[in-house]
């Protein structure tokens, strides 16, 4: 009687552990038949390098396996576009199996060439910006549908650096002799970027009717806030003999003199990642004297 009781005992024991292994089972089976779709986004976007021809991008990209087990993950493409028009893509192949109820983050890096998009679209020639859309896929292999692509999209912006902006803003008479002068001229500095810039040199020269009166390096202060301006005053002295006749009665009479203002320099920013750029330029012109 104890043994048939035991028997009995070890039957329903025996049908309990089949019960829950058939259930255990088919739970299993149908979330394989059943699959969840992984979750794919976009964590975070950075730039990390910057000039005038290229910015660099790294962006993070987060995949969640919901499921109860391993999916197989392929590859991620991408592509950058500026008003529908596709500036950079590419794709990379992961090869990496993602376990069960894990997160990922994938890391790729986009190249944009900037000169290229601002010959592409025309009004980015005056702008300081670039708002642009990133999307792309990741593909993962699910049971009973391999290569699916799970697509992901974000935007952002990149700016697009400038060279620092110098002009002639006034020239006036301080002192005259009957055979010199003395001049101070007006630079204004401006900084048309949207981030600060540091001017870590700047040469600048001067010419009035064709003289060349100024040659030296000035020092405007370090760093320039996003689309400000600063002015210098630089005094001159001029004798009349180097100026020639149009350059004297310019001087004498007030009248408006031919100048030609040209520059170098180099900068760099401590707000983004921008490799230091070296510029020069010159402006020319009429300019009315005080």
């Amino acid at each position: 009687m104890l043994k048939s009781k035991k028997l009995a005992s070890g039957y329903r024991l025996l049908a309990g552990l089949l019960l829950i292994l058939t259930l255990s089972g088919c739970s299993f089976l149908s979330s394989f038949y059943e699959p969840e779709t992984p979750e794919v986004k976009v964590v975070d976007q950075r730039l990390v390098a910057l000039n005038l021809e290229e910015a660099r991008l790294e962006v993070d990209i987060e995949v969640f396996n919901p499921n109860q087990f391993s999916l197989p993950v392929g590859a991620l493409d991408y592509s950058l576009t500026v008003q529908g028009h596709s500036l950079a893509q590419g794709e990379q192949n992961q090869g990496f199996s993602l376990g069960s109820k894990k997160t990922e983050t994938l890391t790729f890096v986009v190249d944009v060439n900037l000169p290229a998009a601002v010959a592409t679209l025309a009004d980015l020639k005056n702008s300081n910006r670039l708002d642009y859309q990133l999307s792309g896929g990741l593909v993962v292999d699910l049971p009973l549908l391999p290569g699916k692509r799970l697509a992901w999209e974000t935007s952002g912006q990149l700016p697009l650096p400038q060279r620092p902006e110098i002009r002639l803003a006034d020239l006036k008479v301080d002192h005259l002799t009957f055979t010199a002068a003395r001049l101070v001229a007006t630079l204004e500095i401006t900084n048309p970027n949207i981030f600060s810039v540091d001017i870590e040199r700047l040469n600048a020269g001067l010419e009035l009717s064709g003289t060349n009166i100024l040659d030296t390096r000035l020092n405007p202060g370090s760093s320039f806030p996003s689309q400000s301006s600063r002015q210098l005053q630089i005094p001159l002295d001029i004798s009349f003999s180097s100026l020639g006749r149009s350059g004297y009665s310019a001087l004498v009479d007030r009248t408006a003199i031919n100048y030609r203002l040209f520059f170098d320099g180099l900068i760099s920013s401590s707000d983004l990642p921008l490799q230091e750029i070296d510029y020069s330029d010159e402006v020319q012109g009429e300019i009315g004297i005080n």
